[in-house]
């Protein structure tokens, strides 16, 4: 809570608020019940550090396990902290109503007393997400475990991949809850690794990984990518401009070079002595000449390593740069399987896990930031 006290005014009374909805019996302790499964992941999943309340239930996560508590009449949508849930049970008597507005939920008490937490609206419908969830994996007379993370992970096989469903104790009125414990995780995977590790690795799982997402982004990457190209070919424009004015300049000198060879040539041919340069003009560079001498050492020097290449292997290319010899040799494959054939199988056997008609789609990764729903231009519209 934050205070603002003036010096020198007058006491202004404090108005307690007005709640009509009635507080069903035992709502607190479900409410602690419930506040045993928040998670504390606030940037990875602002979500799961709530109490979620949606009508006549109580959601929270902790990414690990997902509980469902009822509290016996609807009592509208909000959800609350672990802050607000450790001020409002330190009462420890019940309150008697409740008022819920999209900034505010109030508790007020018979003899006075109340409480106002700040809240905040939430655009998205989290409750609905994990009740689909919840309903995938659980059926009618599971196990009955107690209302704490780690009883509830006693009673689960550690070598369990697929999500495991239990009871909660009855509550009053004979009120039911219910907990699912995701051994991967509920809306995001512990640790970090992107689709291909996964599916490399055979740890694909539908349920957490948007396989989807990752094909658009590599279509927005690839698309990054030759918009960057364009640039660069862009950028090379003026490059290529000036190479064409610098070889136009080579090809002019080249002419005059042409007409200095004919005249000095015409000088020669009248018997008058060459200068220097118009010796040099006329003296070929030869370089077939040179191309072959350079041929016949590479030659030389390989015939003094051919020993060193391995039976049933064939030369492509042979060259000498500074003080080595560079050989590239080459064989027919055993197998024609590619790596990007054994991948692509890979890849395709963790997609069709998405297109098999017992996968609820309802629940396929995180439906707040689903890749597939990404528009093709945000700004458009």
């Amino acid at each position: 809570m934050k205070f603002e006290v003036n010096p020198g005014l007058d006491a202004q009374p404090m108005e307690a608020p007005t709640a009509t909805v009635d507080v069903p019996e035992g709502f607190l302790r479900a409410l602690r019940w419930a506040k045993r499964f928040v998670g504390t992941h606030e940037k990875s999943f602002p979500a799961g550090t709530f109490v979620h309340i949606a009508g006549d239930k109580l959601y929270a996560t902790n990414n690990h396990h997902l509980v469902e508590l009822e509290v016996g009449s609807d009592l509208g949508s909000a959800r609350l902290s672990g802050r607000d849930i450790a001020v409002l049970t330190s009462i420890e008597d019940e309150p008697n109503k409740l008022r819920i507005s999209d900034t505010e939920v109030t508790f007020t008490w018979s003899d006075g007393r109340w409480v106002t937490f700040q809240t905040e609206p939430v655009a998205f419908d989290w409750p609905a997400e994990f009740r689909k969830r919840i309903d995938a994996y659980w059926t009618e007379r599971q196990p009955t475990v107690s209302p704490d993370p780690k009883s509830v992970n006693l009673l689960v096989d550690r070598s369990r991949k697929e999500p495991t469903a239990f009871d909660l104790p009855l509550g009053e009125s004979g009120r039911l809850g219910r907990v699912v414990v995701f051994p991967s995780g509920v809306f995001f995977r512990k640790g970090k690794s992107s689709i291909s590790d996964l599916i490399g690795d055979g740890n694909f799982d539908p349920r957490l990984d948007d396989v989807f997402a990752e094909a658009i982004k590599e279509t927005k990457v690839a698309q990054e990518a030759k918009a960057k190209q364009v640039e660069r070919l862009i950028s090379r424009i003026d490059a290529i401009q000036r190479q064409i004015e610098n070889l136009t300049a080579e090809s002019e000198a080249l002419d005059q070079k042409l007409r200095d060879q004919h005249t000095a040539v015409a000088k020669y041919q009248s018997g008058d002595d060459l200068d220097d340069t118009e010796r040099a003009i006329l003296t070929p560079r030869c370089e077939q000449l040179s191309s072959q001498n350079r041929r016949d050492e590479v030659e030389r020097e390989f015939d003094r390593h051919v020993d060193a290449i391995p039976e049933g292997w064939e030369v492509t290319d042979k060259r000498l740069k500074d003080d080595f010899i560079y050989i590239t040799i080459r064989r027919e494959r055993v197998t024609r399987k590619t790596p990007d054939d054994a991948a692509l199988k890979k890849i395709q056997k963790a997609v069709s896990r998405l297109f098999t008609p017992t996968f609820d789609r309802a629940i396929r990764a995180r439906q707040d930031r689903l890749g597939t729903l990404s528009p093709i231009n945000p700004g458009a519209g």
